[in-house]
C-alpha cells in the first residue's frame, strides 16, 4: 500500500527522484507556513517538514527495504529547503 501511494506521488512530479523530494519537502514547509502562520525564522515551521522526512525516511527503510544510509539521503534532501529558509531568516540575511 505504502508502495503504491509513494510511486504514485513521486510518479505524478515528472522529475527525478531526489528533485521530487526536494520539491515535496518544499511544498510541505509551505503548507505548514500557510497553516500554521509561523515565522520563516521559527524553527516550528520547519519541524512538520522534519517529522514528514523522518517518518518517509523510516517507511522506507522498514516498508521497502531500502537501505537506511539511502533513506537518510532522502530525508536530507526532503528537509533541506525548509532548513536553509529557516536559517537564512534566522541570521537575519533575508528580511
Amino acid at each position: 500500500m505504502y508502495s503504491t501511494f509513494k510511486s504514485t506521488i513521486w510518479g505524478a512530479i515528472p522529475l527525478g527522484s531526489d528533485a521530487t523530494e526536494i520539491v515535496l519537502g518544499f511544498a510541505v514547509f509551505l503548507i505548514t507556513l500557510l497553516f500554521f502562520r509561523r515565522p520563516l525564522a521559527s524553527w516550528w515551521a520547519a519541524l512538520p517538514t522534519l517529522a514528514c522526512a523522518l517518518l518517509i525516511a523510516l517507511l522506507d527503510g522498514l516498508v521497502l527495504g531500502q537501505g537506511m544510509a539511502a533513506a537518510l539521503v532522502d530525508a536530507m534532501l526532503f528537509s533541506l529547503v525548509a532548513v536553509i529558509m529557516t536559517l537564512i531568516y534566522r541570521m537575519s540575511w533575508a528580511k
